[in-house]
Formats: structure tokens, sequence, C-alpha cells
């Protein structure tokens, strides 16, 4: 997940920063719909699950260190979670329910509500995912030395 809030970061916003306010309504808009699919949600929610399986699976068993790790990693993908439950989806619903991109008159608004406060808090999502990768790294990486 990290890769693929950190692509949107560093690649998918900064490239439709330059295009016209009807044209980048209509992308994220196909994004939007694009994206909620069986894989993304797997992976999504799967990063959820066997993070707190990792944590549980060190609660109950050697803990230690790797479990300091696996917690860390847990509360960080859980802040993903709640971003985009509460931030991001509720953004994405916003424009979706703006119609049609050729229907609407004032494309522009309909961008500057959106994109500033969707781009910043998926940089939250980008750093948050990642540091529970790095954390759900180090955890398995002490649990098995």
């Amino acid at each position: 997940m990290g890769g693929l809030f950190a692509g949107f970061s560093y690649a998918v916003m900064p490239g439709l920063r330059g295009v016209g306010d009807q044209a980048f309504v209509a992308v994220m808009q196909r994004i939007n719909v694009a994206i909620v699919n069986w894989f993304f949600l797997l992976l999504y929610l799967g990063g959820l699950a066997l993070s707190a399986l990792a944590v549980g699976l060190l609660w109950f068993g050697s803990g230690g260190a790797a479990l300091f790790w696996a917690i860390g990693g847990f509360v960080l993908y859980v802040v993903v979670f709640v971003v985009t439950a509460v931030v991001n989806v509720p953004l994405n619903d916003e424009l979706a329910a703006a119609e049609d991109v050729e229907q609407i008159v004032d494309t522009s608004a309909v961008r500057r509500r959106f994109e500033d406060p969707w781009v910043r808090w998926n940089l939250v999502r980008a750093f948050a995912s990642t540091g529970a990768f790095g954390c759900l790294v180090l955890a398995l990486a002490v649990a098995v030395r």
C-alpha cells in the first residue's frame, strides 16, 4: 500500500497538476472507480488483517521486541485505514457526486475542494503505510533471530 500511495504522491498527482480542471476531475473520477476492485481490496484489507494477526501471534507467543515493532506496524496501518475512511473516501465520494464532468458548471471549484486535501492526506497514508511496512519487517527480523 505504501508504494501505491507514494506513487500517487510523487507521480500521479504532480502529473495531473498541470492539466485543466475538467481533465483533472474526469481522470480522478475514473481512477476512483477503477481502484475499487478485488485485488486492491485484498491488499488493503489484507494488510490490516495480517498486521493484526502478527500482533496476536507475538502477543501470545514469544513477544519481546518483535511485539513492539508489530504493534507499531499495526497502529500505523490503522492510521492509514482511518485516514482513508474519514478523509480520502469521502472526498472521492464528493467528487463522484459532482456528476458527469461535462455537466459540471464549475469544475474549478470541484477541483479546489478535492485536490489539496486529498493530496495532503494521501501523503499521510504514504508515510504511515511505508512506516507500517518497515515496522512489520523489523518485527519479522527480530522474531526470527
